[in-house]
């Protein structure tokens, strides 16, 4: 998994996938996008784009519905469905749209994790990384009414065993609209009003591996580079590693 937040995600972005492109060695296969319709909603029915006046309402909310997007968008939900009290709402609000690369084909909606339920709450952890809630928080904090903000994040999830490359962009715009101060009912209570885009697309792509010879090494060197910095983390993934002996620890 490589994400927009380390430096190996270049290495992916531009350099991996522009050499398998420009060999005509990857596929297009299908992909979703999941968007708000039209932003996304907080827990009160009555005021469905009020938050509390503290960025960490919407924040939380927010990292939420990225999250129940993107696993709604690969074929995740049943693995991993975490619940939180806006969720029907953005459920029922949600726009989803598919793109398959022939009408007929055979190729069902995307599972990212192929089949294996225990990747899904490793992915899901990754992709957290990309919007933690106090990121957001301090992204957002000092808004005025009337502006706007763009978050984004991006993620490759890639398996080199079953050649295939997922693609996760996830933007979300935000709009802080007004400021409500404390008013009986049946006025807005003490907060703000929000409105936020979700944009979420997951796209699944096929890939051939390149033939290495002399001639083109350096045609695909990220390529190799990639493969071997994958054999070198390989070995850490075993679930019980193997630790070096401690040596003596006294004091003299």
């Amino acid at each position: 998994m490589f994400l927009s937040t380390g430096p190996t995600f270049m290495l992916v972005s531009n350099g991996l996938i522009p050499e398998l492109r420009s060999a005509g060695l990857t596929t297009f296969e299908r992909q979703r996008i999941i968007e708000t319709n039209p932003y996304l909603r907080g827990s009160n029915p009555s005021f469905p784009h009020h938050f509390s006046t503290k960025w960490y309402d919407f924040s939380r909310t927010a990292a939420s519905v990225l999250r129940m997007h993107m696993l709604e968008a690969s074929g995740m939900t049943k693995y991993c469905d975490p619940v939180f009290g806006s969720k029907l709402q953005n459920l029922q609000s949600r726009m989803i749209s598919d793109q398959p690369f022939l009408r007929s084909s055979n190729i069902d909606m995307v599972d990212m994790t192929h089949g294996f339920c225990h990747r899904a709450e490793r992915i899901v952890a990754e992709f957290d990384r990309l919007f933690p809630h106090r990121l957001i928080e301090n992204q957002l904090k000092n808004m005025r009414v009337g502006e706007t903000r763009t978050l984004s994040g991006h993620m490759y999830v890639i398996y080199f065993d079953n050649p295939t490359i997922y693609q996760i962009d996830a933007t979300m715009g935000v709009t802080l609209q007004h400021f409500y101060p404390l008013f009986p009912p049946p006025c807005p209570p003490e907060g703000m009003e929000i409105h936020a885009n979700v944009h979420m697309l997951v796209a699944r792509y096929g890939f051939l591996h390149p033939t290495i010879d002399c001639s083109n090494e350096n045609r695909f060197k990220r390529y190799i580079l990639l493969n071997e910095l994958i054999n070198e983390w390989l070995p850490f993934q075993n679930p019980i590693p193997t630790m070096p002996p401690i040596g003596n620890l006294s004091i003299t």
